[in-house]
């Protein structure tokens, strides 16, 4: 079991790393990654995180494609995996979410429902439906 304080924020877009970085700051330690291939190189050196936030569409690589490794490879990981994606992903991502059983945190985010979101995949709640709680805006 991942008892870490530390939250993994997998996106190319600075600006999204620095927005859940500080709404999370108070009770998490948040590492930042642009590039799923630093992201990856932490884990195989042996970083473990409470939560694993993970954009859905990067260039290097796709989210699902590094949730797919990360299951491969670290499976008590991708139990913690949370994909990232924007309104105009929406349908292809919850789709595809759902179907691995992850959840799901819309861009533009709902800090609180982040918050939220982040506080149940540390504690190993059940996964819901996409938009059933917080993590994306109505």
């Amino acid at each position: 079991m991942i008892t870490s304080k530390k939250v993994a924020v997998l996106d190319d877009e600075p600006l999204i790393g620095d927005i859940v970085s500080r709404a999370l700051k108070r009770q998490w330690e948040v590492r930042i990654f642009e590039r799923p291939s630093e992201a990856l190189a932490a884990l195989e050196e042996g970083e473990r995180y409470a939560v694993f936030l993970c954009d859905m569409m990067m260039p290097e690589r796709s989210g699902m494609e590094v949730y797919q490794e990360i299951r491969r490879r670290w499976p008590e990981q991708a139990e913690r995996v949370v994909i990232m994606s924007g309104i105009s992903q929406r349908d292809r991502a919850g789709e595809l979410v759902k179907d691995a059983g992850m959840r799901l945190v819309q861009k533009p985010f709902d800090l609180k429902g982040l918050r939220q979101v982040v506080g149940e995949v540390a504690r190993g709640e059940t996964t819901v439906e996409e938009g059933e709680r917080g993590g994306m805006r109505g």
